[in-house]
């Protein structure tokens, strides 16, 4: 695949739900925050429409038996596998609550 051609990135239910979780947790953060997050999230997934290879293997990969990739977004780690042209983003784990 040149590096012109575009993945398409879809959420899962788990990845939407963490999500969702997130932004309630905790629940004094302002709607601008929130806002802004998202906003922020959101950027930081459109770059996997690029070379989505280009990120790291999850160190769990090996215990799971699949290849997931894994994405660096402030404390949060973003879990995703590749599938032809679809990169689909499993979990949106928040490692300072783990």
């Amino acid at each position: 695949m040149s590096e012109s051609e575009r993945y398409k990135v879809l959420l899962t239910q788990s990845a939407r739900r963490d999500i969702c979780r997130s932004i309630r947790f905790p629940l004094r953060i302002s709607e601008p925050s929130v806002r802004r997050w998202l906003g922020d999230l959101r950027s930081r997934l459109l770059v996997l429409r690029g070379m989505p290879h280009r990120r790291t293997a999850a160190p769990e990969s090996s215990q799971w038996g699949v290849n997931y990739q894994q994405m660096r977004f402030g404390t949060f780690r973003i879990f995703y596998r590749i599938d032809a042209q679809l990169v689909y983003v499993l979990r949106i784990v928040d490692e300072s609550t783990v």
